[in-house]
């Protein structure tokens, strides 16, 4: 997450896993304030936008943003 006026984010908007355990993930974006909700395109596959977990590398690189090693987050909702 980007603040600012526009803002970005970008999600994880999918996981999947096949039976050997190999993880893929679908990211989507927006930017902010609300507007347009997207998935992404994978550079490293013409026609597959799912990341693979295989691949994952630092800089990490999406069509628009370049994210440096420790940017990923996960939220942690505490109740």
């Amino acid at each position: 997450m980007k603040g600012g006026s526009p803002g970005h984010v970008v999600l994880v908007a999918d996981v999947c896993e096949n039976e050997e355990g190999q993880k893929a993930f679908l990211l989507a974006q927006r930017y902010m304030p609300a507007q347009e909700f997207h998935l992404l395109k994978n550079p490293l596959h013409d026609e597959d936008p799912w990341y693979y977990e295989r691949e994952v590398e630092y800089p990490f690189v999406t069509p628009e943003y370049t994210f440096p090693e420790g940017s990923l987050k996960r939220l942690n909702y505490q109740r």
